[in-house]
C-alpha cells in the first residue's frame, strides 16, 4: 500500500523529477544487467533468442529515460524490516530516483519468486499468498493511476526486469551471497528458473 502511494502521489511531480536523478545506476544496471541477458542464459546452458536479448536490452535503455514516479530503486526482502509491533519498514534507499514504478514491483516479485522456490512446500504456499496480497494492495493504493502507470509496453517492461533480476541472482554477480550462492550452475532448479527467465524476455 505504501509503495501505491509513493508511485501514486509523485507520478508526474516535475519538482521531484528535477531533485532525484540517478542516471549512474542505471547505467551500471544496463551494463552489468540488461546488456549480459545473452551470457546468463549461456551460462545456464539456454541458446539465447535473439529476441531475448533485443528485450532485455531497450528495457536498460528505457529506463535511461526520464521517468514518471519516485521509486525506491532497490526492493527485495533485505530492504524490508518487520517491527516487533507489526509495522513495516523500509530501509536501503540510496537508489531512490525518479523513474519507473515497474522497476520497483518487478524487483519484488521476482524476489518474491526465488524465495519460494528455495523453500519448503508449507512456506512456499504462503510466499505465494503474500505476493498476491501484496499485488492486490499495490493496485488498490495506485487506483485509477495504475492504467496511467502501466500500459501495455510499461508491463511488458515489467517482464522483462523481472525475468532480468532471475538471472541475475542464478547465474550473475548478485547470486553471490544470496539463496542459490554456491549452487553449481548445471542445477536442475537454477535451470528451470532460467528457462522461465528466458520464456519472459520473449513474450
Amino acid at each position: 500500500g505504501f509503495l501505491g502511494a509513493l508511485h501514486r502521489e509523485t507520478y508526474q511531480d516535475d519538482a521531484l523529477a528535477g531533485r532525484f536523478q540517478n542516471a549512474e545506476v542505471q547505467k551500471s544496471r544496463q551494463t552489468v544487467q540488461y546488456e549480459a541477458a545473452g551470457d546468463f542464459l549461456s551460462q545456464a546452458g539456454i541458446s539465447a533468442h535473439p529476441k531475448a536479448v533485443n528485450n532485455a536490452r531497450k528495457l536498460g535503455e528505457a529506463l535511461l529515460q526520464p521517468g514518471r514516479c519516485l521509486v525506491m530503486g532497490d526492493l527485495w526482502p533485505p530492504s524490508v524490516l518487520l517491527r516487533p509491533n507489526g509495522r513495516i519498514g523500509l530501509i536501503d534507499w540510496e537508489f531512490a530516483h525518479y523513474g519507473q514504478p515497474l522497476q520497483d514491483i518487478a524487483h519484488f516479485v521476482a524476489h518474491c519468486e526465488l524465495q519460494a522456490e528455495a523453500a519448503a512446500p508449507a512456506l512456499r504456499d504462503d510466499i505465494q499468498a503474500f505476493l498476491r496480497r501484496f499485488i492486490q494492495a499495490y493496485r488498490q493504493a495506485l487506483g485509477k493511476v495504475f492504467n496511467e502507470l502501466y500500459d501495455e509496453r510499461q508491463l511488458h517492461h515489467f517482464d522483462v526486469h523481472r525475468a532480468m533480476e532471475l538471472l541475475m541472482r542464478t547465474f550473475g554477480p548478485f547470486k553471490a551471497g544470496y539463496i542459490f550462492d554456491g549452487v553449481p550452475a548445471g542445477n536442475p532448479l537454477l535451470r528451470s528458473i532460467a528457462a522461465r527467465a528466458h520464456q519472459l524476455l520473449i513474450t
